[in-house]
C-alpha cells in the first residue's frame, strides 16, 4: 500500500494481505471461500493499486476477468469479464478509469476447420479497458478497444506522460501512439531485450 501498512502477494489464484507491522496474513482475497463468479479461478498475472482510489486493489486472471477489490473490507467492487486469458495490465493516470491489457491465444489452439493439423501461432492482443461500473457481478467492459496484435507479450508498460504504450514481445520492442492509434504499432529491429526503461525524455533499451 502507499502508506506501507500491508503488502500483496499473489498465491496462485489467491492474494495474501500480509501486515508490514506484525508481518502475518490479516486477510485473503479471491479466496476458495468465495463463489467461483466472485473469485479467480485461474492464476493471477498482475495485480496494481488503483490510480484513482489507493483503497482499492486491481487483479488481472488468466480466467479473462479483471477485479477491483476493497481490500481492507476484503470485498469484490468490480468484476469485470473480458473472455481471453489477460498476461499483463498496466494503467496511467493520464487515462482515467482506464487499464490496458494484453491477452494471450495459445499455439495449440486450431486455426480452423479447413486447416487440418496445422496451428496457430501463439499470439497476444493489446486492448483498452474503460472500467466505471463498479458491481460486483460478472460484466462485460463498458467500452473495449482493440489497439493491436503481436507475438506472446512478456511486459506492458505506460510512458510516465501516458502517451505510449510499450510491449516487448521475444526480441522484439513495439511502440503504440495512445494519442494516435490509426498509426498501428511501430516495430523496432530485433535484438535481445533485457530490460525497458521509460523516462519523460527518452526510450532506453537495455540489452545482451
Amino acid at each position: 500500500t502507499r502508506d506501507g501498512s500491508y503488502l500483496f502477494i499473489v498465491q496462485d489464484t489467491t492474494v495474501l494481505i500480509v501486515s508490514r507491522l506484525t508481518n502475518r496474513i490479516v486477510a485473503r482475497l479471491s479466496d476458495t471461500s468465495m463463489a467461483e463468479e466472485n473469485r479467480h479461478v485461474r492464476p493471477i498475472t498482475g495485480m496494481m493499486l488503483s490510480l484513482s482510489n489507493p483503497l482499492q486493489l486491481i487483479t488481472c486472471s488468466l480466467d479473462g476477468t479483471i477485479k477491483v477489490w476493497d481490500y481492507l473490507e476484503s470485498t469484490l467492487h468490480d468484476n469485470v469479464h473480458v473472455g481471453h486469458p489477460i498476461v499483463r495490465m498496466c494503467a496511467s493516470s493520464h487515462w482515467k478509469n482506464r487499464l490496458f491489457i494484453a491477452v494471450c491465444k495459445h499455439a495449440n489452439e486450431q486455426a480452423g476447420p479447413s486447416s487440418g493439423p496445422r496451428t496457430k501461432e501463439a499470439s497476444s492482443t493489446m486492448y483498452s479497458v474503460q472500467m466505471s461500473r463498479g458491481v460486483p457481478h460478472a460484466h462485460k467492459p463498458q467500452k473495449i478497444v482493440r489497439l493491436g496484435k503481436t507475438r506472446p507479450v512478456s511486459h506492458l508498460i505506460l510512458s510516465p506522460d501516458g502517451r505510449w504504450l510499450v510491449a516487448t514481445s521475444q526480441a522484439k520492442l513495439h511502440v503504440l501512439d495512445l494519442n494516435d492509434t490509426s498509426a498501428g504499432l511501430a516495430s523496432l529491429p530485433e535484438t535481445a531485450i533485457e530490460r525497458v526503461l521509460l523516462s519523460p525524455l527518452s526510450l532506453v533499451l537495455c540489452g545482451l
